[in-house]
């Protein structure tokens, strides 16, 4: 993985870190806590972090890595990121999905970068009842953030998650905040498929 490619990864998990610290500055009865989770096909575990530095360090030695993030805020999950990347470093899909006071999916805003044709796909998706109801789509020039017309990508995005126990890694991001992730580290073997 190429130097700058392991700076956006930490600078893309840096920010979801500082968008916590600016949420635990809230009341105390809305601390808010995060909850890391990766992807591990060296030894076949989706593993949970609670501590961002050691979550970092296993991230920045994988070549490709599907990895999530969990906001909890008065023991519910609020929202999370979850970021798809390739082992060229060719493209990245970067999805944040918000959560009802229920633990439904209701709204999900990804961002689909194409890094050799710089190019950028920003969709928010409304769920309704576990269904995408409407999507708005967006494209953009990566580096100057300009809107440009539609370009057809050679990249087929993962679909989109509509319900949150359809994660492969919900036993470890569950709605409601876990009691088991107080270690550093809780991994689980990856699901047959």
């Amino acid at each position: 993985m190429t130097l700058a490619l392991q700076l956006l990864n930490l600078m893309f998990f840096g920010f979801i870190c500082m968008t916590t610290l600016v949420g635990q500055q809230d009341s105390a009865d809305k601390k808010a806590h995060v909850v890391y989770v990766l992807k591990d096909d060296s030894v076949g575990k989706w593993c949970a972090y609670s501590d961002k530095e050691r979550f970092e360090r296993a991230i920045a030695d994988l070549p490709s890595f599907i990895a999530a993030s969990g906001l909890y805020r008065m023991g519910a999950l609020e929202s999370m990121y979850v970021k798809h990347s390739d082992q060229t470093g060719d493209w990245e899909v970067i999805d944040r999905y918000e959560l009802d006071h229920k633990g439904r999916i209701i709204r999900i805003a990804r961002r689909v970068n194409i890094i050799p044709d710089n190019t950028s796909e920003e969709q928010i998706i409304i769920v309704r009842n576990g269904s995408v109801t409407s999507k708005r789509i967006a494209y953009h020039d990566l580096k100057t953030d300009r809107s440009v017309g539609r370009f057809y990508s050679w990249l087929t995005p993962p679909p989109v998650v509509t319900r949150i126990e359809n994660f492969p890694f919900a036993r470890l991001l569950p709605w409601r905040k876990p009691t088991s992730i107080v270690a550093a580290r809780t991994c689980v073997a990856l699901e047959p498929t």
